[in-house]
């Protein structure tokens, strides 16, 4: 090693021994459950300066993937499993696949889901994480904040019909309340 690599690897020692343990953010998560029990995740991650300042000393001593195989290792870590097909963008986007994420059993009443991944909320502040939606083949939506919780989850067809008109009627209502209150008080003038 020249006196580079070895002010570097120094550098990088140092970095490590003082790196907070929270320093890496997950902002957003939507996962999207697939029949087969895999889970399509998308997520917009953030770093501290102090962890570039780890990924840009590391890519000196020659890792051209450094903030690749970082972010790797805090999902792998925290979610004690293994991530495929991790593509990462620079500007905070990341894209994988967890597999057999979720159960699944068909009974009678429907098919039922389970995820067999979640975090408690102590894993979870340990990564800053952010909103997180989680979407089910039939198009229902879980939506939570700051934590990745255990759910359970009933895919039946006349509720699944259901869950979407009253989606769409919301988003018809949310859309048209304010202009019929901007009418109401032109009237009352």
């Amino acid at each position: 090693m020249n006196n580079k690599q070895v002010t570097v690897a120094l550098v990088i020692f140092l970095l490590l021994s003082v790196s907070p343990a929270n320093a890496f953010s997950v902002n957003s998560l939507k996962i999207e459950v697939q029949e087969n029990g895999d889970a399509n995740c998308y997520a917009k991650y953030a770093l501290s300066w102090l962890e570039k300042i780890q990924i840009w000393a590391v890519g000196v001593l020659g890792d051209k993937d450094s903030t690749k195989n970082h972010i790797e290792s805090k999902i792998e870590s925290n979610l004690e499993r293994e991530v495929e097909s991790l593509r990462i963008s620079e500007s905070g986007d990341a894209s994988f696949i967890l597999k057999d994420y979720v159960g699944k059993v068909d009974r009678k009443e429907g098919t039922w889901y389970w995820t067999k991944i979640w975090l408690d909320k102590s894993n979870c502040s340990k990564i800053n994480l952010g909103s997180v939606e989680m979407i089910f083949p039939d198009g229902f939506i879980y939506r939570f904040d700051g934590e990745l919780p255990n759910i359970k989850h009933l895919e039946n067809e006349d509720f699944a019909e259901l869950y979407l008109e009253a989606r769409y009627r919301n988003e018809v209502y949310n859309r048209m309340a304010p202009l019929y209150f901007a009418i109401a008080i032109i009237e009352e003038k």
